[in-house]
């Protein structure tokens, strides 16, 4: 009878919370919103995969599903490769970057990969991932180019890449570089092949996606001392956001400058013996006044001097979206539709320009 009480008010307890999640999503505050209902994350009904020897996200092929954050909503729908692009999509140009060019916010149709195509009859194809920093970019290119005949390849830098790398790789393993001799991407592409056969069950996927059950996780892990990390938006004005900070150091400038040095100069090299253009394309940040200033000096000073020693080009964006407040999402920072529009334009009419 005890146990049969237990069960009986649990499940009122997690239908009511079910039924205030849906009537309210942002209920328990935007943070947690962002917990309960984004599909950033590798739980069953999430969007990626763990590849266990790089440690790297793989979003599941062909796969749909809704996602969510900072209180926008949009379909999240891949091809056989785990790229959010309609099936067919040519593969001209790859578009290298992370959610910036994913297109978190938006709907697919919104992307710049999808206004180079529609607009610039330029054969976009969007290998863009949320979260995806400089060595994240390499990895799939590494994996993925043998399937692929690109004519050129876009990679953007923004921001928060230096900072995500050094969450994704060691400072051992940024000084000492291992995915460029170490890893097998023999391997890598063997398990990307298996990947539609892993994809969770749906009832497992439903299971994993109540509300009331992510909102009890993310309670209990933040009552064992995990942290929230602000974004960049929610840092009070006029300090630097954390995402900024090895941008200042010296020292970690040092390493992340030896690091993007080697892979560029790698990737020209690659991209050279296959006879594929490699561009290099810096994203501006929206920070507020005053706000990231040498930061992103430092930044943009880092990608020049790399790009220069691989030969290769560096196109800063910073100018196109100079004053555009409709190019950002509102409490968010990605860009809007008119921002993907915008972007796309630069690039057909300058980074991509046929002379």
């Amino acid at each position: 009878m005890r146990l049969m009480l237990l069960a009986f008010v649990s499940g009122v307890v997690l239908g009511a919370l079910e039924l205030v999640l849906h009537l309210s999503p942002e209920a328990f505050g935007q943070r947690r919103s962002n917990e309960i209902f984004s599909r950033y994350d590798t739980r069953p009904g999430g969007i990626y995969a763990r590849e266990k020897s790089s440690r790297m996200r793989f979003m599941w092929p062909d796969y749909t599903t809704e996602n969510y954050w900072n209180g926008y909503r949009w379909r999240h729908s891949t091809d056989a490769l785990g790229f959010r692009n309609p099936p067919g999509t040519p593969a001209g140009v790859l578009l290298l970057g992370d959610s910036l060019i994913y297109g978190h916010g938006v709907e697919e149709e919104e992307t710049v990969a999808h206004f180079l195509r529609v607009e610039h009859e330029v054969p976009a194809y969007n290998m863009g991932r949320q979260g995806a920093a400089l060595y994240d970019e390499y990895v799939y290119l590494r994996t993925f180019l043998p399937e692929l005949t690109p004519s050129a390849i876009v990679l953007f830098v923004f921001l928060n890449d230096f900072d995500d790398l050094e969450v994704y790789r060691t400072t051992e393993e940024i000084v000492q570089i291992p995915e460029i001799d170490r890893l097998d991407y023999t391997a890598i592409r063997t398990w990307t092949k298996q990947l539609p056969g892993k994809i969770p069950s749906l009832p497992r996927q439903w299971l994993w996606r109540r509300p009331s059950l992510r909102l009890l996780a993310s309670a209990v892990r933040e009552l064992r001392g995990l942290t929230w990390t602000a974004p960049a938006w929610a840092a009070p004005p006029g300090i630097d956001p954390p995402f900024l900070a090895p941008l200042v150091d010296p020292d970690r400038l040092a390493r992340l400058q030896s690091y993007y040095d080697r892979i560029f100069a790698d990737l020209a090299k690659r991209c050279s013996d296959r006879s594929q253009a490699l561009r290099i394309v810096f994203l501006p940040a929206v920070l507020g006044p005053g706000v990231g200033v040498e930061a992103q000096a430092n930044a943009l000073a880092l990608v020049r001097t790399a790009a220069a020693e691989a030969e290769l080009p560096v196109y800063d964006s910073s100018a196109q979206f100079s004053g555009c407040t409709a190019c950002y999402l509102p409490n968010d920072g990605h860009f809007t539709a008119e921002g993907h529009r915008r972007l796309a334009r630069y690039l057909a009419e300058t980074v991509l320009r046929r002379n």
